[in-house]
């Protein structure tokens, strides 16, 4: 992928806007281990929280949360959510299929401490209505710290897969990123994130954490910008 198909994608929210096509939406990766409490990742959850809320579009509803219950016992993305001053709804894995995505601001997949048995199906089934939506200006944020064994994997929106894999560090690729503000580095935590982001991610990922303590390990929190067909024309390989 040339340097010229990043920068189309990075550009693409702006693109959209002087073209006339709808909003370009946010695609949030993040197999941290946010829910587990005594992490005390509370912080992280409140920035991509935050982010996710701000780059979202206006809708009629705000948070829609899909899980299968509270990870760990803990509600640490709710409770950031909350903490933020917003609004949310909890749903289950089955209610995916032909849920109306675009009533809500932002889309919240919490399937931490949760095996991918229990969403996979539902889940993988809502991918092309879940990129519809993002494509339209919604917001989608994967909470993907999962349980499971070597192999264990899942797909994402616009391609690439969380894979399980404990890992105790994490590095922050970008401390810039309005995800890791107030955060050190690297993070730490037991585990630090239950699974990798693995690839191909799409040419507008834009990575922002990844395994271990230096940079260069397999991304574990990244976000995107969709790339709607309308501008894919435009891309330069």
């Amino acid at each position: 992928m040339s340097r010229f198909s990043r920068v189309i994608g990075l550009a693409s929210g702006l693109l959209l806007m002087g073209a006339g096509f709808a909003s370009a939406g946010r695609l949030i990766g993040s197999p941290l281990t946010l829910g587990f409490a005594p992490n005390n990742f509370g912080p992280i959850a409140t920035n991509i929280t935050n982010f996710a809320f701000a780059q979202s579009i206006p809708a009629a509803n705000e948070f829609a949360i899909f899980q299968t219950h509270d990870p760990w016992g803990a509600t640490v993305v709710k409770s950031a959510i909350t903490g933020a001053g917003h609004t949310w709804t909890v749903f289950t894995p089955a209610q995916l299929a032909g849920f109306p995505f675009n009533t809500y601001r932002v889309v919240v997949l919490n399937w931490d401490d949760t095996l991918i048995t229990a969403f996979n199906g539902p889940y993988t089934a809502a991918i092309p209505a879940l990129q519809t939506y993002i494509n339209a200006g919604g917001v989608v944020w994967v909470q993907g710290s999962i349980q499971g064994a070597a192999g264990d994997s899942y797909p994402l929106p616009f391609g690439g897969t969380m894979t399980w894999d404990l890992q105790p560090s994490n590095f922050i690729v970008d401390p810039a990123s309005p995800m890791m503000i107030g955060i050190g580095n690297p993070i730490n935590g037991n585990f630090a994130s239950h699974a990798r982001v693995g690839t191909p991610l799409p040419p507008s990922a834009h990575v922002v954490c990844s395994v271990g303590t230096t940079a260069g390990g397999p991304t574990t929190l990244y976000d995107l910008i969709s790339v709607p067909v309308e501008l894919q024309a435009f891309t330069v390989e």
